[in-house]
């Protein structure tokens, strides 16, 4: 299961033209390892909460839907997810998919245009798709916010920019 990012870069990084192409894209594989990392500790544990299912617009799963906490209710695969497991979290039965999706395998590459981010995940379970399931809990998995996007782009930028100035040596000081 591969949680991905593509970038294409518009106008240039400062202290990139002292460098060449081959070393620029060292840079740029860098820094996007270390976004990995990133997307891998701040937003890989929100797919299996509550307020995630909200923000990436899970399905309802059976049992959801009513809120009641009847006999029906108790025969759903919530209700018995509740009874046996205790949670109600998404993408979560036993826990076993949850502590799988702690390992990761993230590769990036770059080339004159383009950027490539790709976070593997080990959840074999979720490529599973149980006959008349109406959804898919991978496409679910694989879910970017745009908000997200926004704070990975961001540090990426300035990663790119202070690697570049470290390289050319030159830093900017605010005059008062």
């Amino acid at each position: 299961m591969e949680v991905g990012f593509t970038v294409h870069l518009n106008g240039a990084v400062p202290g990139s033209a002292q460098l060449s192409q081959a070393n620029f894209n060292r840079v740029k594989k860098h820094t996007w390892i270390k976004r990995g990392h990133q997307w891998h500790d701040q937003f890989r544990d929100i797919h299996f909460t509550k307020q995630g299912a909200a923000k990436y617009g899970y399905r309802k799963r059976v049992g959801e839907e009513s809120g009641a906490r009847g006999k029906k209710f108790w025969q759903s695969y919530t209700g018995e997810k509740l009874r046996r497991f205790g949670h109600t979290d998404p993408l979560v039965y036993t826990g076993q998919t949850r502590r799988r999706a702690r390992q990761r395998k993230i590769t990036a590459t770059a080339t004159k245009t383009k950027s490539k981010l790709r976070i593997t995940l080990n959840t074999p379970v979720l490529k599973f798709r149980p006959k008349g399931w109406p959804y898919s809990l991978r496409a679910e998995m694989v879910q970017v916010a745009p908000d997200e996007v926004k704070a990975i782009a961001k540090e990426q930028g300035q990663d790119m920019v202070r690697i570049m100035r470290g390289i050319s040596g030159t830093t900017s000081r605010k005059i008062r």
